[in-house]
């Protein structure tokens, strides 16, 4: 009987080892465990710091978006009304340059015009034998009705 005591007891020894051993494998699972959690919950505050970041990021991105659009469409208005008021000092040239070359065209015209009524004016003045045969205005023969 005693060689059954012997390995009834050496039997429980063994499962106390066992036991022992289970419970160094959980710990050592639970404080894997542990860390494991430790670590996702240092990796989600990094990652919620990170998307903060990025969210402020994208509000200056956008933000310097706008203001190069309000930049750009200030120069955009700038160069136009630059544009058009060189454009419209240019027609005025033009249209000044125009101006002279018509007046200079009607006079040389007016000028050759008299020149081709004078004889006939002169010759109609002296037919008639009146000497008031000239205009107080332009030097024409008076119309006649």
């Amino acid at each position: 009987m005693e060689v059954a005591i012997i390995v009834v007891a050496l039997v429980a020894l063994l499962a106390v080892v066992v036991l022992l051993r289970v419970i160094r494998q959980r710990d050592e699972v639970t404080g894997q465990r542990d860390e494991a959690s430790r670590q996702r919950d240092q990796a989600t505050r990094e990652l919620a710091s990170l998307k903060a970041a990025e969210a402020a990021r994208l509000a200056e991105i956008e933000k310097a978006r706008r203001d190069l659009d309000t930049y750009f469409k200030g120069m955009a208005a700038d160069v136009l009304r630059a544009n058009s008021q060189a454009f419209l000092e240019q027609a005025r040239e033009q249209f000044a340059g125009q101006a002279k070359l018509s007046d200079s065209d009607l006079e040389k015209r007016q000028q050759a015009i008299d020149a081709l009524v004078k004889p006939v004016q002169d010759s109609l003045g002296r037919s008639s034998g009146s000497g008031s045969t000239t205009s107080s205005r332009s030097g024409r023969a008076p119309m006649r009705d």
